[in-house]
């Protein structure tokens, strides 16, 4: 199946058509069989038990109420599917008791005396049995949770059921009515419970075993090929050393054994084919992994190859910028030069990180804050100054594109405090912290906080100048949000989503 929601839509079908199957041989059992008297519809054959009438009305009852739940799947259609399940559950029980009792006909003596033509004619302890398992398989669709381990257990055990009487209707009728549980089950009514419980397997695929011959995987696809002869082989066998012994070719005894050892062999064929198959497929399973491999360590290479071009371009562009930077004398244009090769450097660490990382797309933030840090100190002159650069940061691997949102921020925000914080003859401190935050209920958070003990300035000066744009842009891209606070100094805070990642594209 191409997809989970295409295969839940065509086990729906083939579940309708089981259960319209169901439904169809029950009304011909009631309409032709018993009401109009056609014998084949109500025993298949003269020497076979027939399908007596509560029988066929439990059959339509949950053909029909399983037909409708598969086609509407609404509200009505699970009271419908109850409704019948519990009305057929109803009918199984009093059979069982009726039988216990002694009553040879079962419920169908009180019912319709006068439909029956044979004192045998009732509903098998088997029938009966198969009936209250497939009403409790039906009331477990009918709930609105997944069916469990009793819808499970109830639909293979009735499948096993009417297995077993199909298969001995097949190889000697007379030993399937020696049996008590199976003495009046019908040939019909065999069949048309492999039908009802193939049709509520389908109608809840994933709950039970069924769904494993249905996928596209290895698994299901080994299981479709050795069905036919885990299940038709040793059937065939069984039919062709049956007939051989009626004509008298060897004795039954000899047929046991004929029969153990071909059954060995289909079972020893089947391994050893399915042996073959996944061999084969875990031979190219190991080839398509080696080329994976191959394909990945490629794609690092080429990309360690051009992240190592990108930090040589930025590098060049950070020293033309510097060198332009000390051609003029107007200390604004020099400022913006500054803050411009900063923001230039800051992207070529994240570069140069990558290079060095594991994962071509992953960068430490531990080690690029510290060195953000240090390349801070050194391009600012911030000793001479008698400003100390502090960075605290957790170990943390995050995405490339986080890695440079994180970094332009801190950029902005370091040139921001040593430009505001601290005029001339003033000292002090800069913080850089990054670690985990409180959280906001819906998942886990990271901050990012610089800090300084400088004299501090008003909040809404963060909201003027190119430099606090690119922040407010850098902030809405992290998907996060920042807090501004004035006392001793300025804190500055900005916490976004854990979950950033190569997945998560910025708006």
């Amino acid at each position: 199946m191409s997809s989970d929601s295409e295969f839940h839509h065509e086990a729906r079908n083939a579940g309708s058509i089981a259960a319209g199957l169901v439904l169809v041989m029950a009304l011909l059992a009631l309409v032709l069989g018993w009401g109009f008297g056609l014998t084949f519809f109500k025993r298949i054959h003269d020497d076979f038990a027939a399908m007596v009438p509560s029988t066929a009305v439990s059959f339509a009852l949950l053909g029909f109420g399983l037909l409708a739940w598969l086609r509407a799947g609404s509200a009505g259609a699970r009271s419908l599917l109850a409704g019948a399940a519990s009305l057929v559950a109803v009918v199984a029980i009093a059979e069982l008791v009726a039988l216990s009792a002694g009553v040879r006909q079962g419920i169908d003596a009180f019912l319709w005396p006068q439909l029956l033509e044979r004192p045998d004619d009732s509903m098998a302890v088997a029938t009966a049995t198969s009936f209250l398992l497939a009403a409790a398989c039906c009331l477990c669709l009918s709930l609105r949770r997944t069916p469990g381990w009793v819808f499970l257990g109830s639909s293979t055990l009735g499948l096993a059921l009417c297995s077993v009487a199909l298969v001995a209707y097949a190889l000697d009728t007379e030993a399937l009515y020696g049996v008590f549980l199976f003495t009046a089950m019908a040939l019909h009514t065999a069949a048309a419970f492999a039908a009802l419980f193939l049709a509520i397997m389908l109608a809840s695929p994933r709950s039970g075993w069924i769904w494993h011959f249905f996928g596209d995987e290895q698994g299901s696809r080994g299981a479709r090929r050795l069905l036919p002869f885990v299940v038709g082989g040793p059937f065939l066998l069984s039919v062709a050393f049956f007939a051989a012994t009626e004509q008298g070719l060897f004795s039954p005894n000899f047929r046991l054994s004929v029969m153990s050892i071909a059954m060995m062999v289909i079972g020893l064929a089947a391994i050893l084919r399915n042996a073959t198959l996944e061999n084969r497929a875990e031979r190219r399973l190991r080839q398509a992994n080696a080329d994976l491999e191959v394909a990945l360590a490629d794609r690092s290479l080429l990309l360690r190859e051009v992240y190592h071009r990108v930090k040589n371009n930025l590098q060049q562009i950070n020293a033309l910028l510097m060198i332009e930077r000390n051609k003029l004398e107007d200390e604004s244009a020099k400022a913006a030069f500054q803050a411009m090769a900063g923001r230039v450097q800051a992207l070529g660490m994240v570069h140069k990180l990558l290079i060095q990382s594991p994962q071509p797309s992953e960068v430490d933030m531990q080690t690029f804050l510290e060195k953000l840090g240090s390349s801070f100190s050194t391009g600012h002159g911030l000793r001479a100054r008698n400003i100390e650069l502090a960075v605290e940061a957790r170990p943390d691997t995050v995405h490339l594109d986080v890695a440079m949102a994180i970094g332009l921020l801190a950029n902005e925000l370091v040139a921001n405090a040593i430009k505001h914080a601290f005029p001339e003859g003033h000292g002090g401190t800069i913080s850089i912290r990054y670690g985990d935050g409180d959280g906001d209920g819906e998942g886990e958070t990271k901050v990012l906080t610089i800090s300084d003990d400088g004299v501090g300035y008003p909040a809404e000066g963060m909201v003027a100048g190119t430099g606090s744009r690119i922040v407010q842009g850098l902030v809405s891209q992290l998907k996060g949000t920042m807090t501004v606070t004035n006392g001793r100094g300025t804190t500055v805070s900005t916490q976004f989503p854990a979950t950033l990642s190569e997945n998560t594209r910025y708006v």
